[in-house]
């Protein structure tokens, strides 16, 4: 059993942390590990289009239930799409949380780092979710959509955006309570 195949075998145990980005920030970068469990790439973000990719995944994030309480052990609440949740903030039906608004003012003054965002998907439904990173891309969504302009030096800085996809049969098992109420 190699290090990446240990570590999924514990996320079930210790509740579903994110211990595939916590491989790959240690320096398991090379992509073919992932082979006994699926596959891994990364792509890119280069362009709106291309950016625009992420408004057909799904969030971590719960909608609110008929008595206005989310969460992933709440009845009734289910996980918002990104575009759904786009929408929803441009409504004002939900508050832009601060911490995203904090982020479209920091990324509009300097990108300073790599911006990555890693998804899983389950090959079995196709269903994908954005398991980290979530408020960097909804913050460069908003970004994109309220200014383009704004978005333009960061597709250009020399710091990418990427996006890490993780697919495989068992990814609902590696990240159960982000898959229970797709």
């Amino acid at each position: 059993m190699d290090l990446l195949e240990c570590y999924l075998s514990k996320m079930a145990v210790i509740g579903g942390v994110n211990l595939v980005k916590i491989a790959v920030g240690q320096g398991l970068n090379d992509l073919l590990v992932f082979h006994n469990i699926g596959t891994c790439d990364q792509k890119l973000i280069r362009t709106s289009i291309e950016l625009d990719s992420l408004l057909d995944h799904y969030l971590v994030w719960y909608k609110p239930n008929s008595q206005g309480m989310q969460g992933w052990q709440i009845p009734g609440s289910y996980n918002y799409k990104a575009r759904e949740y786009l929408e929803c903030i441009l409504r004002n039906t939900v508050a832009l949380p601060q911490s995203i608004h904090h982020l479209i003012n920091s990324l509009s003054e300097q990108v300073t780092a790599e911006i990555m965002i890693l998804a899983a998907q389950d090959i079995n439904t196709g269903r994908s979710i954005i398991v980290d990173g979530t408020k960097r891309a909804m913050a460069l969504l908003l970004m994109n959509i309220d200014s383009p302009k704004k978005t333009e030096p960061i597709f250009k800085s020399i710091y990418p955006i990427s996006l890490l996809t993780l697919r495989s049969k068992q990814i609902t098992k590696m990240f159960p309570c982000d898959y229970l109420k797709l």
